[in-house]
């Protein structure tokens, strides 16, 4: 009877950190990976598009 009294709140524990990870961790993570590869796209489209022409004046 212990036995499964543990189980069955092992199980309701288990399924408790499901739904923080659901609910509170994946969104974060999604979050802050879109911001750094937006600011990576970002610097790179402003290297690429204000790249200094360097010209020789003679």
């Amino acid at each position: 009877s212990d036995v499964s009294d543990f189980d069955e709140e092992w199980e309701e524990l288990v399924q408790q950190m499901q739904q923080i990870l659901v609910a509170f961790l994946l969104p974060w993570l999604g979050r802050w990976l879109g911001r750094k590869f937006s600011f990576w796209t970002w610097s790179r489209f402003v290297e690429w598009y204000y790249y200094p022409r360097i010209t020789i004046a003679k």
